[in-house]
């Protein structure tokens, strides 16, 4: 953890310089054979900047002139996008916009659309931790076993088979309440949305994954990078995470010194918004802290109460975007059922969206 903590501290251009060379040891590694997973946020921004200064000659100052050579006597390495469908529009279009003028964007989609997956699979709800104990309490309960009883009483209690109290796992009678919802709750959406299409994508290609998550973002990346750091050349899981110490502060600190500027969702704007009836508005809409996929419910409870949350935000920013997923899928009822806020406050809302 210290040694984490050291390296987080480290000034951007020695961030830099680890960046370059972490991916180029795994880039070699793997003959060029890899790909870069790209969301269209800010954090891959960046990331796939500096790789494309790589290439450039810009940053070839951070490694050895035989192994710059010996990186660009390969071909850069092709992006891969994945459109679920729940991504803002800006986001979606600069990747469009991408591969049009660079030709070297993949753009991949999940098996199973949206709609499909609430109904089916199941609603992200608290956090993934969350999810996934009221996804296994519910078919403990459905199908008790001497096997899934200690389990399932950890879950309803957190007390453990030894009697001793859990701090990591016990539902809360707010969460527990949802075992009795007239729809599935499952932590499984990021595997259907995310990790199953660049799995078939790794398939296709043989390529090896290049990811830019940061461990700020959450406690199992945080741990992934203590277990195997930036890399990891273990069969079947070979990742590469060169942009694991980066921090929210060095994204735009690198945008700033570099002229970059990222999808518009990321910056307080005025804008004409297409409202339902097709007429124009102009909005003055705050800046997006993260992008993924706009309607996760993960997390949604912990947002400041008496401001919009980022699906309230949606209404007022995207209300075609919003009346599709919270009217027309269905996920106005679940949210309403959950006692989570999904209509705008503001003094004048469209009603029309929720008539």
């Amino acid at each position: 953890m210290d040694s984490l903590l050291s390296m987080t501290s480290l000034p951007l251009d020695k961030k830099i310089e680890h960046f370059v060379k972490t991916f180029c040891e795994f880039f070699l590694h793997f003959k060029g054979e890899v790909y870069l997973s790209w969301s269209g946020g800010k954090d891959s921004d960046v990331a796939c900047d500096i790789i494309d200064k790589i290439w450039s000659g810009e940053f070839k100052h951070y490694l050895p002139l035989i192994i710059w050579e010996a990186v660009v006597s390969y071909r850069k390495p092709r992006r891969a996008f994945c459109n679920t469908g729940l991504e803002f529009p800006e986001i979606v279009d600069r990747v469009k916009a991408r591969s049009k003028s660079h030709n070297d964007v993949d753009i991949l989609k999940p098996m199973m659309g949206f709609t499909k997956v609430i109904k089916e699979i199941g609603v992200a709800v608290g956090s993934k931790h969350i999810a996934m104990q009221l996804r296994r309490l519910k078919g403990y309960l459905a199908n008790p076993k001497p096997s899934n009883a200690a389990s399932a009483r950890l879950y309803m209690t957190g007390i453990k088979a030894n009697g001793e109290k859990s701090n990591g796992f016990g539902l809360s009678k707010k969460w527990l309440r949802l075992l009795d919802a007239p729809f599935p709750v499952s932590d499984k959406c990021c595997n259907i949305f995310k990790k199953e299409p660049f799995h078939r994508h790794e398939k296709k290609t043989g390529k090896k994954a290049v990811l830019f998550t940061t461990t700020e973002e959450s406690g199992s990346r945080k741990m992934a990078y203590l277990q195997t750091g930036c890399n990891s050349y273990e069969q079947g899981k070979e990742r590469c995470r060169p942009y694991s110490i980066f921090t929210e502060a060095d994204t735009w600190q690198y945008a700033d010194q570099y002229g970059m500027r990222f999808a518009e969702v990321y910056y307080d704007r005025t804008v004409m918004v297409v409202q339902l009836d097709g007429t124009l508005k102009e909005e003055t809409l705050p800046a997006e802290k993260r992008t993924g996929c706009t309607f996760c419910m993960f997390g949604l409870h912990l947002e400041p109460k008496g401001i919009n949350n980022r699906i309230q935000r949606l209404a007022i920013s995207h209300p075609k975007y919003y009346d599709i997923i919270i009217n027309k899928c269905g996920l106005g009822f679940i949210l309403g059922w959950i006692g989570l806020p999904y209509k705008p406050i503001r003094k004048a809302t469209q009603q029309t969206l929720f008539q």
